[in-house]
């Protein structure tokens, strides 16, 4: 967890509500040694599968471009 807390530069109180949502998922697993909790990926294929179809979407629309509303760009 402090791993976690200062590569995010978040707290601890939010890092481990995340954990416990990504682990409910079934995206996480934790293994509890002595005193502290290890996380690791549920599914170790995951994050190529997410590049690889992000890479799909890219090719597919040609576009990158991220809109915070959530809106298509209009032409």
């Amino acid at each position: 967890m402090v791993d976690l807390t200062t590569a995010m530069g978040m707290a601890q109180s939010s890092v481990s509500a995340h954990l416990a949502v990504l682990r409910e998922c079934g995206l996480v697993v934790a293994r509890p040694e002595a005193r502290q909790m290890f996380y690791s990926l549920a599914h170790p294929d995951l994050p190529d599968l997410l590049t690889s179809s992000a890479e799909k979407i890219l090719e597919t629309t040609g576009s990158a471009e991220f809109r915070p509303d959530g809106e298509p760009d209009t032409p």
